[in-house]
């Protein structure tokens, strides 16, 4: 099972910057954006308790599982927010569109109030980059080899 995605380097400092804000706003113990199956595409600090990748995995399954429980009872959408409080450190989960998933870890004394609001706000800023990482995700394997290894052997 593939736990990261190696991003195409322009789309991955416009993600590198909308994390750093993020994080650097909330004082988060660590941000992170998975993609819709748990693959993870970014990461801002250091998870203490638990491995990056495996959060990516956990908040994308516990994120697709709220929606389609929500879709099922007919429930109306909240956001996409979701707040997972634990004894020493919380976890914002925010859909960001069905595609993308944002992890915000903080500690417990932390006002999520805040991390709410400036974790949507970053969604916001997540949302135009969609299209992007879907015709990459989406693109044919082969001309992404020779891409990749264009790339990899440039200058060379």
């Amino acid at each position: 099972m593939e736990t990261e995605l190696a991003l195409p380097t322009e789309l991955a400092a416009r993600i590198e910057r909308i994390l750093t804000q993020l994080y650097d706003l909330t004082r988060a113990q660590c941000v992170l954006l998975a993609d819709a199956h748990g693959r993870l595409l970014g990461l801002k600090g250091q998870p203490q308790e638990i491995d990056p990748s495996l959060m990516a995995a956990l908040a994308a399954a516990n994120v697709t599982a709220t929606t389609e429980l929500l879709r099922q009872i007919g429930g109306e959408e909240t956001g996409g927010a979701w707040l997972r409080e634990g004894k020493r450190i919380n976890v914002y989960l925010f859909d960001v569109a069905g595609s993308l998933v944002l992890i915000v870890t903080f500690r417990a004394g932390t006002l999520a109030n805040l991390v709410n609001l400036y974790g949507r706000r970053a969604v916001e800023r997540l949302r135009p980059l969609i299209a992007e990482f879907e015709q990459w995700r989406d693109r044919p394997t082969s001309a992404a080899t020779v891409e990749e290894t264009d790339t990899t052997f440039e200058g060379r």
